[in-house]
């Protein structure tokens, strides 16, 4: 790779080695990114650079049967001049056609357009089949600082980086080390992630919240890129829904709503915790840095679990102006 020497010393391990032999581009593009070292994934601009490849030899085989069948464009597709003669006659199928293609292109707007519809569709199915609408929204936040599995992922990537003294700070607990080691490699980080988030789907969700049927996408926390999972559930229960809509006042709600999470959900909020405003997690000694097996009293984890996630403080984050036409309101929580 002729652009690339620093990570391609000698021009070894392009994507068309002839010592190697063909590969896909997606094979291809793992293992760079999972290459010992980390030289391809922290490399600022060779991730664009390969995603843009991947995506153009994507779109350039699927483009190629797009004009080339004749149940699509065919070989001699419109002019511009003949596709603003179709619009006026209000012949859109040359442009429903494009639409349809783009789908298939990540990122663009035709691509979210489809992202959309396949969530309006997913819950018209299962309201006509009788499952009823969506009755769960839930964020699944990484908290990539925290995990004690990850910590040592980390850890290990770090040291065959060569980086012997950072991963060693990240062994020791040191916050600072974890968060950068995390937004160096954040392809582990995801993938991570993802594989709790499913195994959290298959236990919490299915047998804890009852949800049968969920619809979920990925998206990645602006600036720092943090990756979190949004789901809409459909749960077992559906019998509070019939309360709730005939209840009267937003009290006669919230009163369903309570029985409900008391009831199916056993969220009873009778946990002593020490309301501290200044309270923050410790890293070493938080329960959100152990794991559920290394609990010796589940008493206290409660607590300390109350304590470090269920505690509101309000910061800069939180607030928001109460009117957002008058500039001069008070802001609240």
């Amino acid at each position: 790779m002729n652009l690339y020497p620093w990570l391609f010393p000698g021009g070894i391990g392009d994507i068309y080695d002839l010592e190697r032999g063909k590969v896909s581009i997606r094979d291809w593009g793992k293992h760079l990114l999972r290459y010992f070292d980390g030289r391809f994934l922290n490399d600022p601009l060779f991730g664009l650079f390969l995603y843009n490849t991947m995506q153009r030899h994507s779109n350039n085989s699927k483009g190629n049967f797009f004009l080339a069948s004749d149940r699509f464009i065919g070989q001699n597709p419109p002019t511009v001049q003949e596709l603003k003669k179709q619009l006026q006659k209000k012949d859109t199928r040359y442009i429903n056609m494009l639409r349809y293609f783009a789908r298939n292109i990540k990122g663009s707007d035709n691509y979210w357009r489809s992202k959309t519809d396949d969530l309006e569709h997913w819950i018209n199915h299962h309201v006509g089949i009788g499952h009823g609408p969506p009755t769960f929204f839930i964020t699944l936040s990484c908290a990539e600082n925290w995990w004690p599995d990850l910590r040592r992922l980390l850890s290990q990537l770090e040291s065959f980086a060569g980086n012997l003294s950072k991963s060693e700070a990240i062994k020791k607990g040191c916050k600072t080390a974890m968060c950068n080691a995390a937004k160096k490699y954040p392809l582990y980080v995801n993938e991570f992630f993802m594989k709790r988030a499913h195994s959290f789907i298959k236990t919490v969700m299915k047998k804890s919240l009852g949800i049968e049927h969920y619809w979920g996408r990925v998206e990645f926390a602006p600036g720092r890129g943090a990756i979190h999972l949004h789901i809409v559930g459909i749960a077992n229960n559906k019998a509070y829904l019939r309360e709730f809509y005939l209840a009267k006042t937003l009290n006669d709600k919230a009163q369903v709503l309570d029985r409900y999470a008391k009831l199916h959900l056993d969220m009873t909020a009778d946990t002593k915790v020490n309301d501290n405003r200044d309270h923050r997690p410790d890293y070493l000694t938080s329960p959100l840095g152990k794991r559920y097996s290394e609990c010796p009293d589940q008493e206290e984890d409660v607590r300390q679990l109350a304590e470090d996630c269920m505690c509101h403080v309000c910061n800069k984050y939180c607030l928001r102006s109460k009117n957002k036409n008058k500039n001069d309101s008070p802001r609240m929580c």
